[in-house]
């Protein structure tokens, strides 16, 4: 072996020999590593709750609706769009000069204060301690203050700031983004991200809770669905192609699933009846085949197990 390749073999293990020599660390107390963990673990839930109580105090200004809610909107595009000073600074001020129509309007503050209580929702809802069925109730009050103001009149022609309000999913809105709210919402599996999507929150929110108890007041959430639906078909600015279609295929879509929920409280006969109604009147509806197995299933008697011979 030469000088170079003895060289060689000597820097590469001197490392290992140091290694060898220097051994493993001493053991950790595990029991006691473990009970730190399990406090880190405490403090930081705690931690991020406190967290959310606190941004959650912020939104709760902007959920009496009014001139609160203005403030409110004014104040996350301030942080939002025309953050710091100078330029910036001008820019808000010029903004606010050509929104203030928009900002004392009772619509676009009324947009503000529904966004801002569905918001809070979604906070509860994302509260590990909270139960998820309980917001049920809740859900369905924001639905029907939503209906209302889907029905009202003077609510028909909303900004487009308004409506963003309610199409967009919250998660991208202006006060998510203000508030680095994000990580804290729920997630649109189990949860309506749009606050003004009626027929989401119902189903997501409020029945795949009372389902699952068989809440006598589920049915009243599809009454609320279908009136407002009804009303929305009778606005005359539809095209009639579009109005059409809110007849016939959507509304029997919403009574068939009314009439499924009402099987499932024990009012079979009553659902049959809905069901034959609809196969009966809609033979060219795209979810015919389906009413039709889902009738004969029902008329079916139930299957039972024959026992076996001796």
């Amino acid at each position: 072996m030469n000088r170079l390749s003895r060289l060689i073999l000597v820097a590469w293990s001197a490392p290992m020999l140091a290694v060898q020599a220097q051994g493993d660390a001493p053991p950790l107390n595990a029991a006691q590593v473990l009970q730190e963990l399990d406090a880190a673990e405490k403090k930081q839930t705690e931690a991020a709750a406190s967290d959310r109580r606190q941004r959650a105090a912020i939104l709760q200004e902007g959920a009496a609706g009014g001139p609160a809610a203005s403030r409110l909107y004014e104040e996350a595009v301030k942080n939002t769009r025309f953050p710091g000073e100078g330029a910036n600074a001008k820019a808000l001020q010029d903004w606010n000069k050509n929104n203030g129509d928009l900002l004392r309007s009772p619509e676009m503050q009324k947009c503000v204060q529904l966004h801002v209580r569905y918001l809070l929702l979604g906070l509860q809802r994302s509260d590990e301690s909270g139960d998820p069925a309980s917001l049920a109730a809740p859900s369905f009050a924001y639905a029907r203050d939503l209906a209302d103001l889907l029905a009202d009149e003077h609510f028909k022609a909303l900004s487009k700031e308004a409506k963003e309000l309610l199409s967009k999913p919250a998660a991208e809105g202006l006060f998510v983004a203000w508030l680095n709210l994000g990580e804290q919402l729920p997630k649109s599996d189990d949860w309506e991200p749009a606050a003004g999507n009626l027929g989401g929150i119902l189903e997501k929110n409020v029945r795949s809770h009372w389902r699952q108890s068989k809440a006598p007041e589920l049915l009243t959430t599809w009454d609320l669905q279908i009136a407002s639906h009804d009303q929305r078909a009778a606005t005359p600015v539809r095209s009639a192609a579009d109005t059409e279609r809110l007849k016939t295929i959507d509304r029997p879509r919403l009574i068939f699933s009314r009439a499924e929920d009402q099987a499932l409280l024990g009012q079979q006969n009553t659902a049959q009846r809905e069901m034959l109604q609809l196969v009966r009147e809609h033979p060219l509806h795209p979810d015919w085949s389906r009413w039709v197995a889902r009738l004969r299933e029902s008329l079916s008697p139930a299957k039972t197990t024959q026992p076996p011979a001796p």
